[in-house]
């Protein structure tokens, strides 16, 4: 079997604290803490591999240089998580403070280091080299300056000339310049789809009432499924947006008691890649986007689904 090639190009470490409880402007001290390789793409690559009914794997590709690239690939290597690094950038690291008594994960996020344009044509020519030997390309998240903003639109007309399916996850510029080579399933949250297509006045919050926004999302969610890229918008807690059969369709998310829930968009977005890798419905990939999100909820880790 050929590997799902995932390409996220923001490497992370991720640095996780638990807390009973904390307060800001005070000294805090962790109950426990864990260390692990992450960013988008990555959580994607761990939680394909660690899903129990099928035997698809993972293939990630991305930059990283200097002692926490090596950090990043060891961490990468004990997981079995198999991947491909072109020489550049640097890996930033991110810290995920869990709150037990608010039930809250909030998450601090470096900026990420510029790359140059020998690592952009490093990586070009890495994708296209291990493209043609993939089964499926997932595309994952934002990525680091000095990488220009159609460079996921080469990679998905690239796919698209081998006949090779694409999950696009990502959003801005770089989704609108892609929209030209069929995505096979757009993958994305109602906050970036609305930033995206320039819907309403501002951002709005997870809990926020976003009735406005998910009636301005459906026309154009249906022009873009008649233009061949379905989309599956994400709202965090509340229900997934898709198009069933060309109707409006919205399915409840799994209610579970939630530890960490940093990664379950990207545990989502492996669940739509393991569907659409076996020839299921979009419907089949939201169920198990919504299982493999619950999973990594319950689990301090990010982006696992295996304690």
């Amino acid at each position: 079997m050929k590997p799902i090639l995932v390409v996220c190009l923001n490497p992370t470490l991720q640095r996780t604290l638990l807390f009973s409880s904390w307060s800001p402007g005070e000294v805090n001290r962790a109950r426990s803490s864990c260390l692990d390789a992450s960013g988008k793409g990555i959580n994607v690559a761990r939680i394909i591999n660690q899903y129990e009914g099928s035997d698809a794997f993972s293939l990630h590709l991305t930059h990283c240089r200097g002692e926490e690239g090596e950090l990043f690939e060891k961490l990468c290597r004990q997981e079995d998580i198999e991947i491909e690094t072109v020489e550049g950038g640097g890996v930033r690291t991110c810290t995920t403070i869990v709150d037990e008594s608010k039930g809250s994960a909030t998450e601090f996020i470096e900026p990420s280091t510029p790359v140059d344009a020998s690592t952009v044509v490093a990586l070009q020519k890495r994708f296209s080299e291990l493209l043609v030997s993939s089964s499926l390309l997932v595309l994952s998240g934002s990525v680091a300056s000095g990488y220009p903003d159609d460079l996921f639109a080469g990679f998905c007309r690239q796919a698209a000339e081998h006949g090779i399916p694409v999950v696009a996850d990502f959003r801005g510029s770089m989704l609108l310049k892609a929209l030209p080579f069929h995505p096979s399933v757009i993958k994305i949250n109602l906050s970036e789809f609305a930033a995206t297509f320039h819907l309403g006045s501002r951002p709005i919050g997870e809990q926020e009432d976003d009735r406005e926004l998910v009636n301005a999302a459906w026309p154009i969610m249906e022009r873009l499924e008649k233009n061949g890229s379905p989309v599956v918008i994400s709202r965090g807690a509340r229900e997934t947006l898709f198009l069933k059969d060309g109707k409006r369709t919205m399915v409840p998310a799994r209610r579970v008691e939630a530890l960490n829930t940093i990664g379950c968009g990207d545990a989502f977005t492996a669940g739509l890649a393991l569907s659409l890798l076996a020839g299921e419905s979009l419907a089949s990939g939201v169920a198990l986007g919504h299982e493999l999100a619950s999973r990594n909820a319950e689990l301090l880790r990010p982006g696992s689904i295996l304690p």
